[in-house]
């Protein structure tokens, strides 16, 4: 049987503070043995609210679940190496078992507007939407997670998680807006979801040093102002066996990343049947080289392949390590690569992340295809149509 909010006093006006009636209704139905709580029509405005094991979150049509920000009232429950340092959360689950949230309503961080790094490196308040830690079996679906001050959801060290016809938004200019940021995190589907952000769109990481595995992103619509699909830059584990196919990539800057900075590796990464829409200058970037250059780091990107990707931009398609050998056994297959425009020849490598050490940059080659310091590399039709200068080429290797 279904429990509603309502009874347990929840007003859900838009005004009053409904964080303590929804939260003993979450604590009963947990300790209860389980089961659904309902959020029926209504705005629900909280605090932090802890989630608990066993319970499925139906939030209703015309349901939003919104964030007061009272920063009081949100705990520091972790540390992060970006800005501002710490993590809170509007939603915040540890070592849950069999929760889910579904829809069709909403869950909304209150932050709609846009931030530059420069607003944000002033705020010490940013909390994410939703932060799940070492948690078991989670279900999210159907409903729309919107306008969050930081990442939108974070799952850290997560098994077994289901993520599927969801809908993100954040401004598209929000610092740090990310939308789907599974870290460390083990068997993991996304699907079919549909993420708008103003920063990375899904973004594998390992911040703590987690084996990162097996996680699928099938059929899903990512648009970014920074990269669509993302592997790093935080990489002090490894991550493996990532499936991303049947999506459409859209960024103002890059399409596909990996950013190999702090160590660890990426290994058997594929991407296929995806379309790249990309207006920066390096549509697809794959990145191996260390954070500091004055301190190497011991990592490698192995067997990656990119299969039977429509591309359109006027960027580049850049592979580089530095040094030399940290990236190995990468196959490129069936890539039409349509130029909507010249390469920009003063492009150089971005660099990566805020944290990275500022080095000397040299413009990447005058080429659709730019490799560097890779061993094994295997390319199999790659075409380049469209509007191209006449001296730029269409593959090259440089030392």
């Amino acid at each position: 049987m279904d429990t509603n909010v309502l009874d347990f006093g929840a007003i859900g006006d838009g005004r009053t503070d409904d964080t303590e009636a929804i939260q003993l209704a979450l604590d009963r139905v947990s300790a209860a043995g389980g089961g659904t709580l309902l959020l029926p029509p209504g705005v629900y405005s909280c605090n932090t609210l802890h989630l608990r094991s066993h319970v499925l979150l139906h939030l209703s049509e015309g349901a939003v679940l919104q964030s007061r920000e009272e920063a009081v009232a949100y705990p520091i429950i972790g540390r992060t190496p970006n800005l501002p340092g710490k993590i809170q959360a509007f939603l915040w689950g540890e070592k849950l078992v069999d929760f889910g949230i579904e829809g069709p309503g909403s869950i909304d961080g209150g932050h709609p507007e846009a931030l530059s790094g420069a607003e944000a490196a002033a705020i010490s308040f940013r909390p994410a939407l939703v932060f799940l830690r070492d948690c078991q079996r989670l279900h999210l679906s159907g409903c729309e997670l919107r306008n969050s001050a930081y990442w939108t959801a974070h799952l850290q060290r997560c098994e077994d998680v289901v993520m599927q016809g969801l809908t993100l938004r954040s401004h598209p200019h929000r610092i740090n807006a990310d939308g789907i940021d599974p870290d460390g995190c083990r068997r993991v589907k996304i699907i079919e979801c549909d993420v708008s952000t103003g920063d990375d769109a899904i973004v594998l990481k390992s911040t703590e040093g987690d084996l990162c595995e097996d996680i699928i992103v099938e059929r899903c619509v990512l648009r970014s102002s920074c990269a669509a699909a993302k592997l790093g830059t935080e990489s002090l584990g490894i991550i493996r066996r990532v499936v991303v196919r049947n999506c459409r990539l859209e960024s103002l800057e890059r399409g596909i990343a990996l950013h190999l900075k702090d160590g660890g590796a990426f290994e058997d990464v594929s991407f296929e049947d995806c379309t790249v829409l990309a207006d920066g200058r390096f549509a697809i970037l794959i990145d191996a080289s260390p954070r500091h250059p004055e301190h190497p780091f011991p990592g490698n990107i192995r067997r990656v392949l990119l299969r039977r990707l429509d591309v359109r931009t006027a960027g580049r398609f850049l592979i580089e390590s530095e040094p030399p050998g940290l990236i190995e056994d990468l196959r490129v297959e069936d890539l039409s690569w349509y130029a909507t425009g010249p390469l920009d020849p003063n492009a150089t490598k971005p660099a990566g992340a805020a944290r990275t050490s500022v080095v000397a940059k040299t413009p990447a080659p005058l080429a659709r295809f730019a490799a560097r310091g890779v061993q094994g590399l295997v390319i199999t039709r790659f075409e380049v149509h469209g509007d191209r200068s006449a001296k730029e080429l269409d593959i090259v290797a440089f030392p």
